[in-house]
């Protein structure tokens, strides 16, 4: 009877024991996950170590003579819009716009409010496709980045709306209309 009762009892303190280990590679598994999630989420301690922070968006491959990338880069004090030609990126359009330190901190605001996470995805590029991405960096180091169509989830808006408003209105034109700045340059020229 003596050892029913001590193989019992060795039984039970081994599923105790197991149990426990299971519990704790429960916790391990929770704490990666919550750090994971954390590391792909454009988060405010991310944003306040930026020191840039970049929104690009393009047409795609389409015939040279047609091809733009318009850039907005925020920095700190300053928002520039600048718009490229071709695939050698010939600058066609350059300005800047000082910002105030409240009109920095709204734009960080507005960053985050939107939610902004990055997904995994092992879908292939689409070809042909245009783009539009976000760049975050702390000097030049890349803290955070992501493509709104291939691997970003954003809960509220898109991902331009949170640049857009730093932009006085003539920059904010150029920015919502690269082929129509682009087409007006040349006409000018």
């Amino acid at each position: 009877m003596m050892k029913i009762y001590l193989v019992l009892l060795s039984i039970c303190i081994s599923e105790l024991v197991l149990a426990q280990k299971t519990n704790k590679m429960d916790n391990i598994i929770r704490s990666v996950s919550a750090y994971t999630q954390d590391r792909l989420k454009l988060s405010s301690d991310k944003l306040g170590k930026a020191t840039m922070i970049t929104y690009h968006c393009g047409n795609g491959t389409v015939s040279p003579e047609y091809h733009y990338d318009c850039y907005i880069i925020v920095t700190k004090n300053n928002v520039n819009v600048k718009i490229t030609q071709g695939y050698n990126g010939d600058v066609k359009y350059n300005n800047n716009h000082a910002l105030s330190s409240s009109e920095y901190k709204n734009f960080l605001d507005s960053l985050l409010k939107q939610g902004i996470t990055k997904i995994p995805n092992n879908d292939p590029i689409p070809c042909g496709a245009g783009s539009s991405d976000i760049t975050v960096k702390m000097k030049q180091q890349v803290i955070f980045e992501g493509d709104e169509s291939l691997d970003l989830s954003i809960t509220k808006g898109g991902l331009q709306d949170s640049f857009l408003f730093l932009l006085p209105e003539h920059m904010k034109r150029a920015a919502l209309n690269p082929e129509q700045m682009l087409d007006k340059i040349d006409s000018d020229q």
